[in-house]
């Protein structure tokens, strides 16, 4: 799971995202909301992947 660390930086706000591999995606922001919005959107986009690859794995699997 990735993880987010949000900091502020002169003129506004940095994000660093962290993936499971250890890669990291550094972001800046204007503002405190346009940071958040991202950070939301990123963890909804994984956390769906997530899922699916976790549905995909434990759907019934056809016979024969």
């Amino acid at each position: 799971m990735n993880t987010y660390r949000m900091e502020p930086i002169a003129g506004g706000f940095r994000v660093t995202e962290t993936f499971a591999d250890g890669n990291i995606d550094i972001r800046d922001f204007e503002t405190d909301a346009a940071a958040r919005i991202w950070i939301v959107r990123r963890a909804t986009i994984a956390n769906m992947s997530n899922l699916a690859r976790w549905l995909w794995g434990n759907a019934p699997k056809p016979r024969g």
